[in-house]
């Protein structure tokens, strides 16, 4: 997973700041709302960009380490079996005789991708829990989200932050501020979303394949400076 790897682009951020701060130039300030903007935007691309990399990968695992299909969560064996509904009923149980179903679910994974590219370019908490349900099975992966305030309000930030996203990249306003707390917070948020997610998969392919081949890259620490006036 790349999560933290990116997230090296929004340290930089944060120095950023800290540097105009040393800096001490008002017309500095004034303009860092620009880039405060811009790294909103990116940290939606970066939970946009986890979602699909780890549903892809998740799914990965399960079609290597399965012992069977009959292991597999049963939302995604019905998935499987709605769509084989489609194809020649004669011929269409052949398709997962032995071990096709492997091969079956791993070309799967390329139109789930032509899928992703039409309906998932805005990643709020009901179209990522429709990823991960077609992906690997997972019926609301947003209930998993934890955090201190409970999965609804996850689900209710998470889906505010990207609305805001889509103004900035759509409907982009000359003017409007955003500031760094507030960048600061959809961060926080989504490192929070990443880690449980992560998680739940974890959990998922443990209890599919036996065992714990999940291997999550350590979370970048929340940021705890003071707001500034940015």
């Amino acid at each position: 997973m790349n999560f933290v790897s990116n997230a090296d682009d929004i340290r930089d951020f944060y120095a950023l700041h800290q540097e105009a701060k040393k800096v001490n130039v008002r017309a500095i300030y004034q303009k860092l709302h620009v880039a405060n903007k811009a790294v909103l935007v990116l940290v939606a691309a970066l939970w946009e960009a986890y979602c699909e990399d780890v549903a892809e990968e998740g799914l990965r695992l399960l079609v290597q380490h399965a012992p069977s299909w009959e292991a597999l969560p049963r939302p995604l064996l019905k998935s499987v079996a709605k769509e084989l509904r489609r194809l020649d009923e004669e011929f269409a149980p052949w398709t997962l005789a032995g071990e096709g179903w492997r091969q079956y679910l791993t070309d799967r994974l390329a139109l789930l991708g032509q899928k992703r590219n039409y309906s998932f370019a805005t990643p709020k908490s009901k179209n990522v829990d429709t990823l991960f349900l077609d992906s690997i099975g997972i019926v609301r992966i947003s209930d998993s989200w934890s955090l201190p305030s409970g999965a609804d309000w996850a689900r209710s930030e998470l889906d505010k932050f990207i609305d805001q996203r889509n103004m900035i990249a759509h409907r982009y306003v000359a003017g409007d501020t955003v500031s760094k707390r507030h960048v600061r917070q959809f961060f926080n948020l989504v490192a929070g979303l990443v880690a449980r997610t992560d998680a739940e998969v974890g959990r998922v392919i443990t209890e599919v394949t036996g065992k714990n081949r999940w291997t999550a890259a350590s979370m970048p620490s929340p940021r705890t400076d003071k707001p500034t006036n940015l």
